[in-house]
């Protein structure tokens, strides 16, 4: 099954990061921001819940909010 256009722009994105996003690379929270120099990964948990941090440190080993 071909992958989406959203799945290989994420691939992409993960590509350029200087960290290992850890947990958050499968994880179905993980928002991706990109400017012209940097990639930035964000919790989509901090939107609704102040216990995840917007920003994680990474790599993110543990997580309670991680669902694959």
């Amino acid at each position: 099954m071909p992958r989406s256009a959203g799945a290989a722009e994420k691939d992409r994105l993960l590509a350029r990061l200087q960290a290992d996003p850890g947990l958050c690379r499968t994880c179905v929270h993980l928002r991706l921001l990109a400017s012209a120099r940097s990639v930035f990964v964000r919790c989509g948990l901090a939107e609704t819940d102040p216990a995840f941090p917007r920003y994680p440190p990474l790599p993110v080993l543990a997580c309670s909010g991680y669902r694959q």
